[in-house]
């Protein structure tokens, strides 16, 4: 027997509409026929997948076969929708926040489903919070999150409880590098595969790039493969930037088409810098943003900044949100950091060519709206999003630890160099964390009382 599913009247009732300024997604509310078919084919989905439940004892192949003839689905799409019913069972805050906001398509939740079955039950519930977290608005009108976003960080974040549990699509990192060859089979070409940890292959591909571009600055054809080719050969080199972003106080490095590095890649990455940039707005003249502005967009975006497209920074274009006004630059559309943002060429053209117009706000968030009315808010996801901004607990500890650090350095002037350094713990920091303002400078005139009056060279 396959369990009742109870009609609902309407579904504006199982659709919540935010209070006004509360974030939503731009599928939530509203009345425009294609967002309201949405919603109904969302919620049409959640209810065949709640019709679809088995008992946890019933026999698979029995349940999945009668399924099969009910629905007229394949086994494999029957078994699947057992699946999300089975983990929406397990985890009701997901459930609730799916099913709040109707604004989840069936392959969003089986990018979920499939994402995090490698999970025991003890980590599934613990990764609960950070699901519904990927699956709420931050911001009025924002764009549903993309099927292959949501599978990649849903990925990330399973991989953080256990990285042989990674089920998200993305091939497993082999016990080493490596390269191959194989044959095209056609009696002229064969295959080359590079097996390259993602900065390493990001190196790569920018060294064959910048061959290719400076061949044809010269006026000589070049494709990939010839530049290749001269890189092999040493025939032709070319000198490449690629931008590493690491905050100041330390943590794991970011790489434009690479993403987040690990431990071992971001100090090898740090200790071959040959520049620093600090990162902040800036101004040039003329049409062509400077390398350091590229930078600092790239950055500060991540991706394309069409509302829901993921195509990563480094493939696309620099644009002007405001267009640039070549007879007369001083009327406007300058060649600002914050009149410029990445997007891939297919939105690029869009934005050109049909009339989408954008408003950016001081925190980086974009409005898209079309000229037929469609609007949807689009956030940055790059490491600098957040540069300028800081929490009141990232204010704390960088608080004592700078005057901490300065009392060591004076302290350690007097000594021979040594190899000890003072580090806050981990228990440290969790209650800096948790103290007031006062609490805090309270704390400090303490600590710096006490060292008043002490010999600092007798060893104490």
């Amino acid at each position: 027997m396959f369990p009742t599913v109870l009609g609902r009247d309407t579904m504006e009732s199982d659709s919540e509409h935010p209070a006004r300024g509360e974030p939503f997604w731009s599928n939530q509310c509203g009345s425009h026929p294609l967002s309201v078919a949405a919603r109904a084919r969302n919620r049409a989905d959640l209810d065949l997948i709640d019709a679809c439940l088995p008992d946890p004892e019933v026999d698979v192949n029995h349940h999945a076969a009668r399924l099969s003839i009910r629905t007229g689905l394949g086994r494999g799409q029957c078994l699947a929708l057992c699946d999300i019913g089975l983990l929406l069972q397990q985890l009701p805050a997901l459930r609730q926040v799916i099913e709040r906001t109707l604004s989840f398509s069936l392959p969003h939740l089986r990018a979920i489903s499939t994402g995090v079955a490698g999970l025991n039950p003890e980590q599934l519930h613990a990764a609960e919070p950070h699901l519904v977290a990927l699956l709420t608005p931050t911001r009025p009108n924002q764009a549903v999150i993309g099927v292959r976003r949501l599978s990649r960080l849903i990925g990330d974040l399973v991989a953080e409880y256990d990285d042989r549990a990674r089920n998200d699509g993305t091939e497993r990192a082999p016990k080493s590098e490596g390269v191959s060859l194989a044959d095209a089979g056609d009696g002229a070409h064969s295959f080359v595969t590079a097996v390259l940890e993602r900065d390493r292959a990001t190196e790569l591909l920018a060294a064959i790039a910048g061959i290719r571009n400076l061949e044809i600055s010269r006026g000589n054809e070049c494709t990939q493969a010839e530049a290749l080719m001269k890189l092999v050969r040493g025939s032709s080199t070319a000198e490449i930037v690629i931008n590493v972003y690491r905050d100041a106080s330390g943590g794991p490095a970011w790489i434009d088409g690479a993403g987040w590095l690990s431990e071992v890649a971001t100090e090898e990455w740090i200790r071959r810098a040959t520049h620093i940039r600090i990162s902040s707005d800036s101004t040039v003249e003329g049409y062509r943003p400077s390398e350091s502005q590229a930078a600092r967009v790239r950055g500060r975006d991540g991706t394309c900044r069409f509302p829901g497209c993921d195509v990563p920074a480094h493939k696309c274009d620099l644009d002007h949100i405001q267009p640039y006004n070549h007879d007369h630059p001083e009327l406007g559309g300058p060649t600002d950091t914050q009149n410029l943002h990445c997007l891939c060429r297919r939105h690029h053209n869009l934005k050109t060519h049909e009339g989408w117009n954008i408003d950016r706000h001081p925190d980086g968030t974009e409005v898209w709206t079309s000229r037929d009315g469609d609007s949807a808010t689009s956030v940055p996801t790059g490491p600098l999003k957040n540069v300028g901004k800081q929490t009141f607990s990232k204010r704390a500890t960088r608080k004592i630890k700078t005057i901490r650090q300065r009392h060591m350095d004076w302290l350690l002037s007097f000594c021979e160099p040594v190899v000890k350094h003072f580090e806050l713990t981990e228990a440290d920091e969790k209650r800096i964390e948790s103290l007031t303002d006062e609490e805090l400078d309270a704390e400090i005139d303490r600590y710096l009382e006490g060292m008043e009056g002490k010999d600092l060279l007798d060893g104490d």
